[in-house]
């Protein structure tokens, strides 16, 4: 491995070039407050940036191949998701995550050539972020992979004894009674709002705030440190306007709706308003606390209808949650994979199923023997109830081809409104037969009605169960 050379000290202006272009020798990044230099590095495989005095743990010899973890002794596989992967590797005695990044489509592609893969772009935020004073998981290191084109790694050190918001919530607050509750949750509102105060101080907003982009410690005296992670969608604006504070605080105030109290609500809101404008007067801060709920209701409220937005858009697409089917005999339709809104609609007795459990399900659906409807033998062991439609008349079969036939509209009707939590009959799937470009039959896919399942409820009949 050849040796990496400094970044200069007084050159502190953040890189906008991916590391491995032609540029490399003209490329400089961000140092570290502390004072730790950033050096340029290269592997037998890739091009690096890493902390200098962390170079050796990362790319010495006993390092790891940080492009091909293995699960042992020294990495974990913590969370999979598309494209990318997390690990938490040993190396060099400390502990770290690394992100794996793979390539994807054309668009990615030409995203990459014109301002890098994901994981540079995170680095720079992250290393802007730390320079600020923003309260992230420090960076360690970022390389791209010279070998396979858009694969990178993002390095950072592990936040030691740190869970996720949610899950701290979940233990720490939810878990005692009434009594007991308010004390357990005020010091961990006060450093949810402090990191939060810090962000918009400095100009940071993160655009993507669930609890699980959150990370909490608590420390030794009793209080919470909170460090922002997965932060590849923040900006930096010299300014945070009201209406930009007001979405971010209401991307964290949707996700933690029917789990906080009002008092809990406000006293976050005072806390965090405390650590950004503790100079205002009462009267002055009193007002100003009525126009920043006022606002947060608003975006709160436009936020839950882009998610819902977002979620129907998954009705008609390949995903975790819902995938398209093709049968024999021109059988075409849609299925659930997951149910999406279990922690609202909590059907436990509807199993998730993969595309193979379906087409094991459903290819008697689709056999010659089956005209169209219900086969016969359909096992009713299998928790599901198949409601066929009446062969369409010539003008039905048209209007189903162009708009789609009832069953289809009734599947996409229930998800929708599930996305919004509001109630609705469980819908599985839907299929439709086209014959010569027309839809001529269809299929409605629900639940066996012996398991119970319907109408889940109101969403605070259901918060409360």
């Amino acid at each position: 491995m050849r040796c990496g050379s400094p970044v200069e000290p007084s050159r502190r202006v953040a890189s906008t070039m991916p590391i491995h272009s032609r540029t490399l020798s003209q490329h400089n990044a961000r140092c570290r407050t502390d004072g730790d230099s950033i050096v340029r590095a290269c592997s037998d495989d890739a091009d690096w940036l890493v902390r200098g005095d962390l170079r050796p743990d990362v790319l010495g010899d006993d390092a790891p191949n940080w492009f091909a973890l293995t699960a042992g002794s020294s990495a974990e596989c913590v969370k999979v998701g598309h494209r990318r992967a997390v690990w938490r590797v040993r190396a060099g005695g400390r502990a770290l995550f690394a992100k794996i990044v793979e390539p994807g489509g054309w668009r990615a592609g030409l995203k990459r050539r014109l301002v890098g893969t994901s994981a540079e772009r995170e680095w720079r935020v992250l290393c802007e972020a730390e320079s600020r004073g923003v309260p992230v998981a420090a960076p360690v290191a970022v390389g791209v992979s010279r070998a396979k084109a858009g694969c990178a790694v993002l390095l950072t050190e592990a936040f030691e004894d740190a869970e996720s918001l949610s899950d701290v919530w979940q233990t720490r607050v939810e878990a005692h009674g009434t009594r007991d509750r308010l004390a357990a949750a005020c010091p961990l509102l006060d450093g949810v709002a402090r990191a939060i105060a810090l962000a918009h101080d400095a100009g940071f907003e993160h655009r993507d705030g669930h609890p699980h982009n959150f990370l909490a410690r608590r420390d030794e005296a009793r209080s919470y440190e909170v460090r922002y992670v997965d932060v590849l969608g923040g900006a930096f604006r010299s300014h945070l306007s009201a209406v930009a504070v007001a979405r971010n605080l209401a991307q964290l105030d949707h996700f933690f709706r029917g789990r906080v109290t009002a008092t809990e609500r406000l006293r976050f809101l005072r806390a965090y308003l405390g650590h950004r404008e503790a100079d205002r007067s009462p009267v002055a801060a009193a007002a100003h606390e009525r126009r920043v709920v006022a606002d947060v209701a608003v975006a709160r409220a436009a936020q839950a209808e882009m998610l819902a937005s977002h979620r129907d858009r998954r009705l008609r697409s390949d995903g975790k949650y819902f995938s398209r089917i093709r049968l024999d005999q021109h059988w075409r339709g849609t299925v659930c994979l997951a149910l999406e809104r279990r922690h609202r609609f909590p059907e436990s007795e509807v199993p998730d199923r993969t595309l193979a459990d379906w087409h094991e399900l459903l290819d008697a659906v689709a056999g010659p023997a089956n005209v169209g409807g219900v086969p016969a033998h359909f096992a009713a062991s299998s928790g599901l109830m198949l409601v066929p439609s009446d062969k369409y008349v010539a003008m039905a079969c048209l209007r189903n081809a162009l708009a789609g036939s009832a069953h289809r509209r009734s599947f996409e009707i229930c998800h929708r409104n599930r996305h919004r939590d509001l109630p609705s009959d469980l819908v599985l799937g839907y299929l439709e037969r086209r014959c010569c470009g027309l839809v001529d039959r269809s299929l409605l896919i629900l639940p066996s009605p012996s398991r119970g399942i319907g109408c889940a409820g109101t969403p605070a009949e259901v918060e409360n169960q």
